[in-house]
């Protein structure tokens, strides 16, 4: 009964572990020259006005997830206060 317990324990934790090992983020790098695109390049907005962008990417592939970052001037940021 004991085995059967340590075999039953031991293969749990391998599943786990196989779980987050390939779970785990890889680093990944471009196969080329991939540029992105961001139209219009600048854009002035008032207050409380909705805008839009398009974002393009050119040259890549299996692209499966992604995160934009726009840093606003500091002089926007105040007039939020």
């Amino acid at each position: 009964m004991k085995i059967k317990s340590f075999f039953s324990y031991f293969l749990v934790n391998l599943i786990i572990v196989t779980l987050t090992a390939f779970s785990l983020p890889v680093d990944t790098h471009a196969q080329g020259a991939t540029t992105v695109f961001v139209s219009p390049a600048e854009s002035t907005a008032l207050t409380c006005e909705d805008f839009t962008f398009k974002v393009s990417v050119q040259d890549v592939t299996e692209l499966y997830a992604y995160a934009l970052h726009f840093p606003l001037p500091p002089a926007a940021s105040r007039s939020w206060k």
